[in-house]
């Protein structure tokens, strides 16, 4: 019995026919039906995302930044809605709030970074410092009779 070698070249060779249109698509695996196919040429999202679309950390310091009017010691103050929040988180912690104390020592690693900021430009008056100071006492305090009382 004889083999006979055909090479690509050849008359005899076999080719491979196009596919026939006629022949049924299959859809399965990686194959989704042709009518629900992107076009040659086209984006799957050709109008893209909206113009203007703000993400979550920009939304909050827009509203942080946002000024409000706080009565302290019967006088109104404009104060931003962040400042606000940090006092009356102070207040809590200092009134004997045990959670509030926990989310300000949670804070206070940040704090020690805007310390340094502060020192470079001073924009805090006598009122904030004041508080400040008799806070940072308070934890003091807090700290040391929490840790002479593990001993």
């Amino acid at each position: 019995m004889a083999i006979k070698i055909i090479k690509a070249g050849d008359k005899g060779a076999p080719t491979l026919a196009p596919p026939d249109a006629s022949e049924q698509y299959k859809v399965g695996y990686r194959k989704p039906p042709k009518h629900s196919q992107f076009r040659k040429g086209e984006s799957g999202n050709p109008r893209g995302r909206r113009k203007g679309v703000k993400n979550f950390d920009t939304i909050l310091a827009e509203e942080l930044g946002q000024t409000i009017t706080v009565t302290e010691r019967g006088k109104q103050r404009a104060v931003t809605k962040g400042r606000a929040v940090v006092k009356t988180l102070i207040a809590k912690a200092l009134s004997g709030d045990q959670r509030a104390t926990a989310n300000l020592l949670k804070l206070f690693p940040n704090a020690d970074r805007a310390n340094r900021e502060r020192d470079q430009v001073q924009d805090i008056d006598q009122v904030d410092r004041e508080i400040l100071a008799a806070f940072q006492e308070q934890l003091v305090e807090r700290l040391s009779k929490s840790t002479s009382q593990e001993k």
